[in-house]
């Protein structure tokens, strides 16, 4: 996803979500082969960046998923719990977010 975009996605959705003030994060996970790595974000916004193969993300407002046969829509936003699984048993996976924080 163009890096313009994710910033006015974010601008709206914080606007939507009644916070006026809010700052960024970059966030860059990375998830060893066959691991996972979690992240608690409440009243926060994450949104994925690019789409990584290989992976999955789980969150309490999203799902997301490549390979996925299962799921008619992936979810770049998540919210609450996020968990990030990396099922490929040799590779390690690199997965970028922009996070907005409210103040």
């Amino acid at each position: 996803m163009h890096g313009a975009i994710v910033m006015d996605y974010i601008k709206s959705r914080m606007a939507e979500l009644g916070h006026a003030q809010y700052s960024l994060r970059l966030r860059h996970f990375v998830i060893p082969p066959s691991g996972q790595g979690y992240d608690y974000i409440p009243g926060q916004l994450m949104v994925l960046v690019e789409p990584v193969e290989m992976i999955s993300i789980t969150s309490d407002s999203g799902f997301f998923d490549l390979a996925t046969a299962k799921s008619n829509e992936l979810q770049y936003e998540h919210t609450g719990m996020v968990t990030i699984s990396n099922y490929a048993g040799n590779q390690t996976a690199h997965v970028r977010f922009v996070q907005a924080i409210p103040k």
